[in-house]
């Protein structure tokens, strides 16, 4: 009763009504039938008013709701709640259908007599056609054709259902070397191979009763019931064979391969998600060892899994128990031996685990996106440290390739330096050559964007992992950090000093200033002065403070 609508008995208010176009609006009797049409209504259903006033709204039911008797279940549920709302498919008068948004509900008297009921229908076909566009990219990969990770954890208990056994093994299958087939050939070659790995995926799984997945960049997953250990092996064979063909792209040859990890339901886990993160330190394990042949998860993966889960349980909330810290190195100008500037660095200090080393926790901040929120206090303290100094050297700030390519992150680096009051020439933002591995248009804008506003960008350890010159050349970088890998080898390794110069030509050519990393012998830092490089860091110089 008290959302009942009440009769205005006014012709400005009918008038109203009857201008509104964007909406069908009129009343109905207690049994259905139609006393007001507006133009809305005329509209949307293509009746004028002396065609349909006196008629059953019946007539706008499909055939089908009509036999299921959907009207006067309307009507009933009106009648016990007063109001009623729903979607369904409504029919023109021109036959065509639409999809309705319908909302019914009484018209009373202000003494409290029912008259009828206000009907207020709206055509959203256009927004239910979007829905289910978004629907369908939330559980088909647009590139591959393959169901999402939604889709895959969707359909996972169909695949339990449909072996005897109840035994299906998750298998996740990341492609080796992907990055380098980018660089080299192209990301459209890329894009061919990961469909074509899709297909071959399908094909060797051979039966409907597998379901196929591609979880994002180049990793795959499947499920695959089984009733013998035999059968799996076999099914194992044909995917690890069909990952390893060679793409021909006219002259040219792409080899590949892949590593693949296996985890059972339900000797391993007994819901998707742990089956697909047991899959995946298999996975781990198999491209380490660099083998071709499936990893299977084990019990020695679930001790490091079960250390891991804790780590990051305890991760999520070190900041606000305080535990992380900076630490600041300075970077010294090998021409006169004055320290221009300071790294920042990450510490975290934890009563059980002591102190754990930023090599293991950063990646783990990085995989359960804790990354975001330490990543923009370490921005914001770090600026504000570096404010504080008497000396006004820069400070210089690494940020995760998950930071760079978020839209807010340029936000959050004005915010710091609004915060702090530290001058944008005093910062320097270092991403790694990670970060720009399956660098998206966002994150150059991003840099880019904050190269405008002053700050400074430093491409950070240069010579780790897969270096390429396509990487160098894909943004205007201020300085390139040579990776303490490098000098790590001299003097025990002949080729170390060639390697070096090599870097430092490249970086010069670009040109930018080039900085080594992790000088930490009287011999090492000799080398580099020789050399004429125009910056190094490491504990020789001075050890984080």
């Amino acid at each position: 009763m008290n959302d009942a609508a009440h009769v205005v008995d006014d012709p400005l208010f009918e008038l109203l009504v009857d201008s509104i176009t964007d909406y069908s609006i009129y009343l109905l009797s207690p049994d259905g039938i139609i006393q007001s049409w507006n133009n809305g209504a005329k509209r949307i259903k293509g009746y004028d008013a002396s065609e349909i006033v006196g008629s059953s709204f019946r007539r706008f039911f499909t055939p089908e709701d009509r036999d299921a008797d959907e009207p006067g279940r309307i009507l009933r549920d009106v009648e016990q709640t007063g109001r009623v709302e729903t979607e369904g498919w409504r029919v023109r008068k021109d036959g065509t259908r639409f999809w309705a948004n319908v909302i019914v509900s009484e018209v009373r008297r202000t003494s409290g007599e029912l008259l009828g009921y206000a009907k207020i229908t709206r055509d959203v076909t256009q927004q239910r056609e979007i829905r289910e566009a978004l629907d369908r990219t939330a559980r088909t990969d647009a590139l591959t054709g393959l169901a999402t990770r939604t889709q895959f954890f969707e359909s996972f208990d169909d695949v339990i259902a449909s072996t005897s056994t109840g035994r299906v093994a998750v298998v996740v299958i990341g492609l080796d070397r992907f990055k380098l087939v980018n660089d080299e050939h192209g990301h459209p070659i890329g894009d061919l191979l990961l469909r074509t790995r899709a297909t071959d995926l399908m094909q060797a799984l051979g039966h409907s009763q597998s379901l196929a997945a591609r979880l994002g960049g180049d990793q795959f997953a499947c499920a695959i019931p089984f009733d013998s250990a035999a059968d799996l092996s076999e099914v194992l064979a044909r995917v690890g064979a069909a990952f390893r063909n060679p793409l021909h792209v006219g002259p040219e040859i792409v080899a590949s391969s892949a590593s693949m990890g296996v985890a059972v339901y339900p000797d391993d886990a007994t819901d998707v998600d742990h089956l697909l993160i047991d899959a995946d330190l298999a996975m781990s394990r198999a491209k380490r060892e660099l083998t071709i042949r499936p990893q299977f998860f084990t019990a020695e993966l679930d001790d490091a899994a079960r250390s891991r889960r804790f780590m990051a349980h305890e991760l999520s909330s070190a900041l606000v128990r305080g535990q992380l810290r900076l630490v600041f190195q300075n970077q010294v100008r090998l021409s006169d031996g004055v320290v221009v500037g300071r790294e920042a660095l990450l510490r975290w200090d934890h009563p059980r685990l002591g102190s754990v080393s930023p090599g293991t926790f950063i990646p783990l901040a990085e995989a359960t996106n804790d990354i975001i929120d330490i990543g923009d206090w370490v921005l914001t303290e770090a600026c504000t440290r570096a404010a504080e100094w008497t000396d006004g050297l820069r400070v210089a700030v690494n940020v995760s390739p998950a930071q760079v390519t978020r839209d807010a992150w340029v936000d959050e680096l004005q915010r710091a330096l609004a915060v702090s009051g530290l001058p944008p020439e005093r910062l320097e933002i270092e991403v790694t050559e990670s970060a720009l591995l399956n660098q998206t248009p966002d994150t150059l804008r991003h840099l880019e964007q904050a190269q405008a506003l002053g700050v400074s960008i430093a491409l950070d350890d240069l010579g780790a992992g897969y270096s390429s010159l396509g990487t160098l050349l894909s943004f205007p970088f201020d300085k390139i950090k040579i990776d303490r890998a490098l000098i790590a080898r001299y003097p025990d390794d002949a080729r170390a000093p060639s390697a070096l110069r090599a870097m430092l030509t490249l970086g010069h050519t670009l040109p930018a200033q080039v900085l080594v990393e992790g000088v930490e012998t009287l011999d090492q830092l000799r080398l580099v002065e020789q050399q004429g490089f125009d910056e190094a860091q490491g504990f020789h110089l001075h050890r984080p403070q």
